[in-house]
């Protein structure tokens, strides 16, 4: 596992976002850098230091998910940063708009701490990633 990658948590529910740190703490050697709740909250903040990794809720009816990482992108290309979206959802249109988005990888909810340190590994490498359940789709 790839020491010192520094992270970035974007997710309204806050118990989610809290036991998504624990894990990342736990189990990693990772550094949290910030952690939001929205992504209008996440895009005003004043970064000093940036990210290696967003990991990004992309559950959103009015898919601010997918808004959000078009944005980031834009402002923030120069720095490489890799987002890895957050869903409940393994459909078509929904990878689609993933791809679209920019986003290198794509996790459901219910299997990040089976995959998220491979995940990670996988998009610092410039590779794309999908969880199992998600590449039988693509």
């Amino acid at each position: 596992m790839i020491k010192g990658i520094k992270i970035s948590i974007v997710h309204d529910n806050r118990i989610f976002r809290e036991g998504l740190r624990f894990f990342i703490e736990d189990q990693t050697d990772w550094c949290i850098l910030h952690e939001t709740g929205s992504g209008a909250e996440f895009m005003k903040l004043q970064i000093n230091e940036f990210p290696d990794v967003v990991l990004m809720d992309i559950n959103k009816p009015d898919k601010e998910g997918f808004n959000l990482a078009t944005d980031f992108f834009s402002k923030y290309a120069q720095y490489n940063i890799k987002v890895i979206g957050l869903t409940m959802y393994a459909n078509d249109s929904h990878i689609k708009s993933c791809k679209e988005a920019g986003i290198s990888g794509c996790l459901l909810k219910k299997d990040i701490y089976k995959h998220l340190p491979e995940a990670v590994e996988e998009v610092i490498n410039n590779k794309f990633y999908f969880t199992s359940c998600i590449q039988t789709k693509r």
